[in-house]
């Protein structure tokens, strides 16, 4: 089984204000509006993520899970991303593998699942999220 890290660039509109944004480690992204579904850690190969983040378009949604303080933070129910990056790096040299963008993306839900972990909800049905080899 691959080791990938994830990170994640969220840009949005804060406060009447561009260009507000963040990065924020993930631990891992979930292909649906749950955490059941395909996740990045049963993915193997670059082509995996690329064909999961593939199912989360088709699906229109996205889960991610991420340590709270950061889905409290970054991700608050109802927050309108007009951006997201997400950076899938390989575990054991650190090099970028795949890029996933998306515009016009809206926080469906953030909600602590346990262990200190947050679970946020991603609607794509702006111009969903796209996947590539970096």
């Amino acid at each position: 089984m691959a080791n990938f890290r994830l990170e994640a660039r969220a840009e949005w509109r804060a406060s009447g204000k561009l260009g507000s944004q963040a990065n924020i480690p993930i631990d891992a992204v979930v292909t649906g509006a749950s955490a059941n579904g395909f996740s990045s850690n049963d993915a193997n190969t670059p082509g995996d993520m690329i064909r999961l983040f593939d199912m989360a378009d088709g699906a229109a949604a996205l889960t991610m899970l991420i340590k709270w303080p950061y889905a409290h933070m970054y991700f608050p129910t109802s927050r309108d991303l007009d951006f997201l990056f997400i950076g899938v790096h390989d575990g054991k040299t650190d090099k970028m593998v795949v890029v996933a963008t998306g515009k016009d993306i809206k926080v469906l839900h953030s909600s602590p699942s346990g262990d200190g972990e947050g679970q946020v909800v991603l609607d794509l049905h702006g111009d969903g999220i796209s996947a590539s080899k970096a």
